[in-house]
């Protein structure tokens, strides 16, 4: 009995105590949540306009990859020999790696050098005023002879003028594929050009509606970052939809614990209304409601039809949250003559069917101007105006006419004359190559001509003179070019390392006996000496970086440890892909033995940076676009006051205020509406407006 009764007592005890944590708990939440409340039962969580210091960066993932890489090709046909190394194997430059065979290079060179010593022979004899008679059918041969070297060294000159790359149309430079100092073949990709340039968008017309379109007819675009707001699908039954119109009140409540303790609401409009088999799908903007409030969340939705005929004012249901491109304020900017001019260039003969069955031709509108902002592949809002008639509206993307420069000779890139972004026009110098083989095939085809035509003039003479023992002269110096050049051949069935680092990637084809032609794949030679990191960065964002830029770099494997990087090239071509585009960022990341190839890293760069700035909390200000916005000010009386403002720099947690408010000022951060109970629920203002 004393035993029951012992535990009695301590559960009482124990209950006794949480009771009290309650208590202290509710009285600390009302006198630090709760800063003001009116006599309606409204209380305001607050936050106050500090002077401090705030940073805004931009950050993203990826796997290292080594520096340079250098590839390991074969520059003539051949067998292989022998192998001298494998597969992670650690070489210096020059060292041989793989040797091959080719009897033709092998007998190539001893045919030149015995052409050599016939022409270093006869050099001798002609020297010796020794004379010779020519027949007709040899002064005939000779002719053709000095034709066939006039059209070779006017393809040599062809060639040498290529390694010169020049802009044919004016155009803006979107990609440069190399940099000084690369190794390019023949047909490689060089740079890429947006030719005009201009942008380019694709519009699909209803069937109904492609009478009314003509090349020429006006529209207007809109270029990310487009305007997003929360949206809802609801389904309704003919009964339902009798009487509701496009433009219609809406009014919805998020449920759910998004914001701790509050609940979202919004007040929003009918958008669209849609037959979906045997029910209409009605689609409802709610721009009111906070970021906080994801997509899925799940809302109750209060219609008010303007068409109702039957007394019925109000229709109530609900769906699921989603965020999606603001048509509605964007169709309201067109309409008030906002956008980037375009007009219609083409207009599709052929109509296909979209996703719903309707029958749709596409239409391709032109910008006037190309924004230097603008990117290909970045999203876009469109607007087709047929004279007279209601725009057509498309959600879409931007495109632009692009053409690859590709070097018709190859070679090692000497210099690049231009960067992405800029503008060139037609003859303007993009990048220069160096090809010794070029130019040595150049000064063959000269001297060949030169041979020739001296040739024709020795035949037609019948003795040697002067003139005939120079042309003697220059054909030996030919066979003495052609002897040096079949030894470069056959030099070149020795492969050696372009540098030092570790075999990668050997080719499984690669093996003893194995016959390999031109531009045969060995392996790679990576240089791990530097690191590079690729990462991927929003549209909105990319804008604020430069190639230059300092930034931070830390491993997953390396926990702790930060390294120091810089951006190599901010990428000029995003990938558009569910609805938003990204654009790859490339890091240069300071040497590390402790640095492996695709261990996974994140970076950080510092944009921007403020010291003393006004700041308060982002969730106390509603933002309006171009730098503008407002807060909610706690005045002496308790009530509160809308105040507009000049936004600086912010972040996930503060905005620098500009003007429009002073240090110390208390601005509201939440709404909390008491109901009478112990805890009140939680509501945010509708519409930016907070309850007197």
């Amino acid at each position: 009995m004393t035993s029951v009764t012992r535990q009695r007592r301590t559960r009482f005890w124990a209950i006794a105590a949480v009771l009290v944590v309650v208590f202290l708990f509710a009285g600390l939440y009302f006198r630090t949540v709760v800063r003001r409340t009116s006599s309606d039962g409204t209380a305001w969580a607050t936050g106050q306009a500090n002077v401090g210091d705030i940073e805004v960066t931009i950050s993203g993932s990826g796997a290292l990859a080594p520096g340079r890489v250098e590839e390991l090709r074969a520059i003539t046909a051949g067998t292989v020999r022998r192998l001298h190394v494998k597969d992670g194997d650690l070489v210096v430059k020059d060292q041989i790696l793989a040797e091959l065979d080719n009897e033709a290079v092998i007998l190539a060179l001893e045919q030149a050098q015995l052409t050599y010593e016939t022409e270093s022979e006869r050099l001798a004899d002609m020297r010796a005023g020794r004379s010779s008679s020519v027949s007709d059918a040899a002064l005939r041969a000779a002719e053709l002879k000095v034709e066939t070297a006039r059209l070779n060294l006017a393809a040599r000159e062809k060639a040498a003028l290529d390694l010169t790359v020049r802009s044919e149309t004016t155009a803006m430079v979107s990609r440069i594929e190399v940099t000084a100092s690369d190794d390019v073949a023949a047909g490689g990709h060089l740079l890429t050009l947006l030719e005009g340039p201009h942008g380019r968008v694709r519009v699909q017309v209803p069937e109904d509606r492609i009478g009314e379109v003509r090349t020429g007819t006006g529209g207007s675009v809109f270029l990310a970052p487009l305007p997003q707001t929360h949206m809802v699908k609801i389904s309704l039954d003919e009964g339902s939809v009798y009487g509701l119109r496009v433009g219609d009140r809406v009014h919805g409540t998020v449920t759910g614990q998004w914001l701790p303790g509050l609940s979202a609401t919004s007040d929003g409009n009918v958008t669209r209304i849609e037959k979906v088999g045997n029910l209409f799908q009605v689609t409802c903007r709610l721009p009111g409601l906070p970021a906080q409030v994801l997509s899925g969340a799940r809302v109750t939705v209060e219609i008010y039809p303007t068409g109702r005929l039957d007394g019925v004012t109000v229709i109530y249901n609900g769906g699921y949250v989603y965020l999606a491109t603001d048509e509605y304020v964007l169709q309201q900017q067109h309409a008030a003559g906002g956008g980037h001019t375009a007009s219609v260039i083409s207009i599709a003969s052929q109509g296909t069917k979209d996703a719903a069955g309707s029958v749709v031709f596409e239409v391709t509108l032109q910008l006037r101007d190309f924004p230097q902002a603008a990117r290909a592949g970045m999203s876009a809002h469109a607007a087709l105006t047929p004279p007279g008639r209601e725009p057509v509206y498309a959600l879409t993307s931007l495109e632009t006419v692009s053409r690859k420069i590709v070097t018709a000779v190859g070679g090692k890139v000497s210099g690049v004359a231009v960067r992405e972004g800029d503008l060139v026009g037609p003859g303007q110098v993009l990048l220069t190559l160096t090809n010794d083989t070029v130019l040595h095939q150049l000064e063959m085809a000269r001297n060949d001509l030169a041979v020739q035509e001296n040739s024709l003039r020795d035949l037609a003479s019948p003795q040697y003179t002067e003139r005939e023992v120079q042309s003697q002269d220059i054909r030996f110096r030919q066979a003495e070019i052609t002897l040096r050049a079949r030894s470069d051949d056959a030099a070149a069935l020795t492969l050696k390392a372009p540098q030092a680092g570790k075999v990668t990637a050997w080719n499984a084809n690669a093996q003893i006996g194995r016959s390999v032609a031109v531009g045969f794949l060995f392996c790679r030679v990576a240089n791990y000496e530097g690191m590079e990191l690729t990462i991927q960065v929003d549209e909105l964002e990319v804008d604020q970086l430069r190639s230059g830029m300092p930034a931070t770099v830390k491993v997953d494997a390396l926990p702790g440890q930060t390294f120091q990087a810089q951006i190599k090239s901010v990428s000029q071509e995003g990938v558009y892909q569910t609805g938003v585009s990204r654009f790859a960022v490339v890091l240069s990341v300071e040497p590390s033995p402790r640095l492996r190839s695709q261990m996974t890293s994140t970076a950080s760069i510092a944009v921007a940076a403020k010291q003393g700035a006004l700041l308060v909390p982002a969730e106390a200000v509603t933002f309006y676009g171009d730098g503008k916005g407002e807060v909610n000010v706690v005045q002496a009386d308790g009530s509160a006051a809308v105040r507009e403002v000049e936004i600086g720099l912010f972040n996930s947690a503060q905005v620098e205020i500009l003007s429009g408010l002073e240090a110390g000022a208390r601005v509201v951060t939440g709404v909390i509406r008491s109901t009478g109970g112990m805890f009140p629920g939680l509501s945010v203002p509708r519409s930016g407006v907070l309850p007197r």
